[in-house]
């Protein structure tokens, strides 16, 4: 659940909530031409211009001699005597009474080669810290000495200003600043990006629909889907406009979403997810265009083929990143984009991970340690123990855990919610939740895989490829297998990296090239350990292979056990509150008393006004 003021809590309990607001940043970006760029102008001593390329820089409120610059708002600071932080630019020129600048201060950006590929345009941010911003500016781009395009602006009214249109052959970028919005103040930029970071808000949005999904067994994967529309009547995703945005987007641009209230006389924002671009649809004869976004898990398609069979086990966090670091992911706030819960280092596998999909390798290690995985609203694939709740005599409070820990709660509550803030009643909700109940549960069951390998060599592999020049290929064997051995005829073998499933090779040949892989069958045997509830109804089995220790398949059994005897599973639609979030716990009202409910599907639509659909376990 994310965190937010009192005041907004305070708000949702009103019959009529505050104005809500959506914002949607699409970013077009090539960091490698941002990274490697440098900028120059006059500057005061304080100004610091090379964060001016920075994506997520927030400038510190200096307040200076400045005309009006010390607003007693009680958000200004007062400037250091060193070490002034992130100030961006701050030039050294001051603005005239009518605004303008003479002459006029250059801001001139210098990349390190010239830019022969379109970009989908610049972005600039001026005053971020103060709200001022450039009236009359011009943006001159240069080969060498030579002016090859050029955007005049005249009016402007906006601190943020994008501009997207396709720019090409340039190294060099020129701000050259006539007029501020203000007399007497020096110009400032907080950032310059060579991209385009498109803002949609509630003037442009006209639907959006967010939902999430997680399950607390791990027995599927999470999922993060965002759909809205946005206004087109000007033809900007129209793919026969050339000076358009269709011709620029692209599948997995990252896409920034968050919700605000207007509490008070501000906007108090909270995150609502980081998605990557999948689809996107402007019909010919429409008004809007459509967008499809999902989370970071829509990059862990591919099949990971370097599981490996470790005798002496392996972490089940070590396996994770070793996964992860496969699959090659996108940078989260620059850095990597997951969260591992340290109880994964306490639980270990000598399985080998199967051919499947990265996104199932991450799910099967989630399930093994008797976690959850989920992305959360930043962006960061998180694999956790999540607290859970028994219908039995006790709940599970929430805290710090390990995975298959237990923490107990009487049952009897009362009023004392501290495990929650949030519920549903008959004052946000339409109606009294549905109820479904879910078969009886008999027992739990957890396969324990035993690994050993036959005593002699066979066969896994024979097959001719075609091979020009050299290459890499990756090989699945017919079965897992250890000491493995290759051989070639037709073509030369320059190198090979065993796993227990396939190996990599790279070939130099000219034609067909014929492989022959001998190994060592790996096998298993299968022990089961059986949790009962006491009651005659379903068996729920659980069959990972990387379950090879007999204690974590009982601690797996029982987790298994206390979520799945909590047979009601809810669905109800209320108006909702987006601070909630897929596998929060909250409490529900029936038709009979409140009851804790945990949430593993979530839904919000918004048509100007919030409202959601949530679905979970009843765990009371």
């Amino acid at each position: 659940m994310q965190a937010v003021s009192t005041s907004w809590k305070d708000s949702q309990q009103k019959t009529v909530v505050p104005e809500s607001f959506i914002e949607i940043e699409l970013g077009l970006i090539d960091p490698a031409i941002q990274e490697n760029a440098t900028p120059s102008a006059d500057v005061v001593h304080f100004s610091n211009i090379g964060q001016i390329l920075e994506k997520d820089l927030k400038v510190a409120p200096y307040v200076t001699l400045e005309q009006n610059l010390w607003l007693l708002n009680g958000e200004k600071q007062i400037l250091p005597t060193d070490n002034y932080g992130n100030t961006g630019y701050i030039g050294s020129a001051l603005s005239g009474a009518d605004g303008r600048f003479d002459p006029p201060p250059v801001v001139s950006v210098q990349l390190p080669q010239l830019v022969d590929v379109y970009l989908p345009g610049l972005t600039l941010e001026w005053d971020q810290a103060h709200g001022d911003y450039a009236v009359d500016f011009d943006i001159n781009l240069y080969n060498g000495e030579i002016l090859s395009d050029q955007i005049e602006v005249r009016e402007n009214t906006s601190v943020f200003t994008p501009f997207p249109r396709l720019i090409k052959d340039f190294d060099r970028v020129d701000i050259v600043i006539y007029k501020w919005s203000l007399p007497h103040k020096r110009p400032r930029i907080s950032k310059m990006l060579l991209t385009i970071h498109v803002l949609y808000d509630t003037s442009n949005i006209i639907s959006l629909s967010h939902s999430q999904e997680a399950d607390i067994l791990s027995a599927r994967l999470p999922k993060t889907r965002v759909r809205f529309s946005v206004d087109n009547v000007d033809n900007s995703y129209n793919p026969y406009n050339a000076r358009g945005l269709a011709a620029i987007l692209m599948e997995r641009q990252e896409l920034k979403i968050r919700y605000g209230y207007k509490i008070g006389n501000d906007i108090e924002w909270i995150p609502a997810a980081t998605v990557y671009l999948s689809e996107w649809n402007a019909p010919q004869n429409g008004l809007s265009v459509e967008f499809e976004a999902t989370d970071i898990l829509g990059f862990l398609d591919k099949t990971f083929m370097k599981g490996l069979y470790r005798p002496g086990g392996i972490s089940l966090k070590d396996l994770a990143e070793e996964v992860l670091l496969d699959a090659d992911l996108p940078l989260v706030k620059e850095e990597v984009p997951w969260k591992l819960h340290e109880s994964l280092d306490d639980i270990y596998t000598i399985a080998p991970l199967p051919l499947v999909r990265h996104s199932e390798c991450l799910q099967m290690i989630a399930n093994a340690a008797g976690c959850a995985m989920y992305v959360d609203r930043e962006g960061f694939l998180r694999i956790e123990p999540i607290a859970v709740f028994s219908s039995e005599d006790y709940f599970r409070m929430s805290g710090m855990f390990h995975a298959g820990q237990s923490s107990i709660l009487p049952r009897s509550l009362g009023t004392n919610w501290k495990w929650t803030d949030y519920r549903v009643d008959n004052f946000n909700s339409y109606k009294y939740p549905e109820v479904k109940l879910s078969k009886v549960l008999q027992q739990v069951d957890v396969t324990v895989y035993t690994y050993f390998a036959e005593s002699e060599s066979n066969e896994i592999y024979k097959g001719d490829i075609e091979v020009n020049g050299t290459e890499t290929v990756f090989i699945a064997y017919t079965a897992p297998a250890v000491d493995v051995s290759v051989s070639v005829s037709g073509g030369t073998l320059n190198s090979v990296k065993y796993y227990t499933n396939a190996c990599q090779l790279t070939l130099t040949g000219n034609g067909s090239v014929t492989i022959v892989i001998t190994g060592k069958e790996l096998k298993t045997s299968e022990t089961v350990i059986t949790i009962p509830t006491g009651q005659r109804g379903e068996i729920q089995s659980i069959k990972n292979p990387l379950v090879t220790d007999t204690s974590q398949a009982r601690r797996l059994a029982t987790w298994a056990r206390n979520i799945l005897i909590n047979r009601r599973q809810l669905t109800l639609n209320w108006r909702s509150d987006p601070r909630l979030d897929v596998l929060d716990r909250i409490y529900v009202q029936n038709k009979y008393r409140f009851s804790p409910l945990h949430v593993t599907r979530l839904t919000y639509d918004y048509k100007g006004s919030f409202k959601g659909k949530v679905e979970g376990r009843d765990i009371g």
